[in-house]
């Protein structure tokens, strides 16, 4: 059965052309005009595994009608198209936000990038594309034909779970109904290492996203510039300077990443201009889509209420953080790690053994540690274990600190696999799971934490009962 693939996007941003493009003999009709294509039309692939559909330049409320809505249903990606020139408009906007309610798989393609070779000369519109959300963003030049091979091998790796998905479900292990991707069998998968980062191949390899948070004036904008080696933003005493969250292109030791400077986040008032509020919306947005947070504090005042909120926020939200104190050049540095090291034990278990990176924005002492500090966390973040390795580690654990009993009765913990990665996520399979307290919880992840050298990344654990195969 053919892939179907949907080109959205707003007016003139080159859907037809890339339509032409991907299908031999397109009949789309192009121009400058914004609007020239005025039909639906269809076409298949050279190999004839996807049928393409170029939709009118329209807004998502014109896909509500019954005509396009059929397409809508029946499409299994979206290629959502971006002008890389002119940047995000109202209307991309407005795009992003109706495709991610979708459950389907969205490419965003941002096109006119003409000298897409080297990162450095990629348009802002490029960069711009990666604050939306979407996993999957691809350069590409449809009137000159680069790029398109990108393109393919990110279709043809975003088709593959839906070509093995009937092979993949029902899938029964030890009695546990599950996905391909959700269980793994138990022991160690044959040519798998001990741990290893999460391997994407199955997604188009992207910048690392890297937010900049804290509260106002503690030298967030000072340390972006120092990271870019420019004066990207606006910097000084007033608290407050930095209203939107700037977005950057920046290079992590030879890896292309994007760095955000985001508005100071304030402790929440009934005050609060309409300004602020947006402001706080675009921080919290970008907590969101980053892959690795450096929480910056005051060393003149670290660990203050609204520290504590957005380090919370952070975990929560399942990002790799990095402790940064900033402003060691006017304090006694001695006296600050050892006041911060034994707060953070306390004041943030969940990240427990992270090491905190003192350093001075103004001066640059400090900051190739928290470069190295960063990528060490990324690394972490996406850091598959082998089932074996984990349940060896269980088996020592149980061994010599077995959970207590429940109403008489002991807790038998089974086994544990690795779910996910980007957090690592893990499922423990037992009976009576139900009376396992939160403390036991709380100590197999701290466990797995030190044990696999996951300090300053935050776990998940669920809890799955193993079904009993006698019950109907």
């Amino acid at each position: 059965m053919a892939y179907r693939v949907l080109l959205l996007g707003r007016p003139n941003v080159g859907k037809s052309t890339l339509f032409n493009s991907l299908v031999p003999g397109g009949r789309a009709i192009t121009g400058p005009t914004a609007g020239v294509t005025r039909d639906v039309k269809e076409g298949r692939s050279p190999s004839g595994e996807r049928i393409f559909y170029d939709t009118p330049g329209s807004t998502p409320r014109d896909m509500t009608s019954p005509f396009l809505k059929e397409i809508w249903d029946e499409a299994d990606l979206f290629l959502f198209v971006i002008d890389g020139r002119v940047g995000l408009t109202q209307e991309d906007h407005a795009w992003a936000k109706a495709l991610r309610k979708s459950s389907k798989p969205v490419l965003v393609v941002v096109n006119k990038c003409d000298r897409c070779v080297l990162p450095e000369n990629m348009p802002e519109g490029f960069w711009e594309a990666h604050t939306m959300g979407f996993h999957h963003v691809v350069p590409v030049s449809a009137a000159h034909g680069t790029g398109l091979d990108l393109l393919d091998e990110a279709l043809e790796a975003l088709m593959t779970p839906k070509i093995k998905q009937h092979s993949a479900e029902n899938i029964e292990q030890d009695g546990i109904k599950g996905t391909e991707e959700e269980l793994e069998p138990q022991g160690e998968p044959k040519g798998e290492s001990e741990s290893a980062p999460l391997d994407e191949d199955a997604s188009p390899v992207g910048p690392v996203h890297l937010a900049l948070v804290g509260r106002p004036n503690v030298g967030k904008s000072t340390l972006m510039n120092r990271l870019l080696g420019r004066a990207r933003v606006q910097t000084g005493p007033v608290a407050g300077l930095t209203r939107d969250a700037i977005v950057a292109p920046f290079n992590l030791d030879g890896k292309p990443a994007l760095l955000w400077d985001t508005a100071g986040l304030r402790r929440r008032s009934l005050d609060k201009d309409a300004l602020d509020k947006a402001s706080e919306t675009d921080t919290l947005r970008a907590i969101h889509f980053a892959h690795v947070v450096v929480l910056l504090m005051d060393g003149t005042s670290p660990f203050e209420k609204a520290d504590l909120k957005v380090a919370s926020h952070i975990i929560e939200e399942g990002r790799g953080i990095v402790l940064a104190v900033n402003k060691c050049d006017k304090v006694d540095v001695a006296a600050l790690k050892k006041e911060v090291t034994e707060a953070l034990e306390s004041l943030l278990p969940k990240i427990r053994g992270a090491m905190p990176v003192f350093l001075s924005a103004e001066t640059g002492t400090g900051v190739p540690d928290l470069l190295r500090a960063v990528k060490l966390c990324y690394t972490r973040w996406q850091t598959r274990l082998s089932t074996g390795r984990l349940n060896h580690m269980l088996k020592t654990m149980i061994q010599h600190h077995p959970p207590p009993l429940h109403k008489g009765r002991s807790i038998s913990l089974k086994y544990i696999v690795q779910t996910k990665a980007r957090p690592p996520t893990f499922a423990l399979f037992g009976n009576r799971l139900e009376g396992l307290p939160a403390s036991y919880e709380t100590y197999l992840l701290n466990k797995i934490r030190t044990h696999f050298h996951l300090e300053g990344v935050p776990l998940r654990l669920s809890l799955k009962r193993v079904r009993n195969p006698y019950d109907r």
